[in-house]
């Protein structure tokens, strides 16, 4: 028996349940990147000015430079997920497999402890032996 096509309609809605994300980025999304996309320009905008004239390396221009490249990160980061959100009709995701998550999270942790790992060496072996 086929199921209905309002229950078929359904299965698409979008819902809190059906996962965070999508629900947020389907109610706030284009807001969000609209605003850091303004703001990210604005500041720029403005640390421009300071740099003409000469004030660019003041406190209020590092100030500014950081809203400005948070901010442009902030939008194109959300730009990236809308659109993938967009082209696939914000359809659900099938979701991942357990074993893909996990072998993700190991190599992650193993990169950062390589990392802390490696600069910590580096200092120690710096604070041991001073030139």
């Amino acid at each position: 028996m086929r199921p209905s096509p309002q229950a078929d309609s359904d299965s698409d809605e979008i819902r809190r349940e059906d996962g965070l994300e999508r629900f947020w980025m389907y109610y706030n999304g284009e807001w969000v990147e609209t605003i850091s996309g303004l703001v990210s320009g604005i500041s720029f905008i403005f640390w421009c000015f300071l740099y003409v004239l000469g004030y660019a390396q003041s406190v209020l221009g590092h100030i500014l430079l950081g809203i400005a490249i948070a901010g442009f990160m902030t939008w194109r980061f959300l730009f990236g997920i809308l659109s993938n959100y967009q082209r696939s009709g914000w359809k659900k995701g099938k979701g991942r497999s357990p074993h893909l998550a996990r072998r993700e999270a190991y190599i992650a942790v193993s990169l950062w402890l390589f990392i802390f790992i490696s600069i910590g060496t580096i200092l120690f072996l710096q604070w041991r032996h001073p030139h």
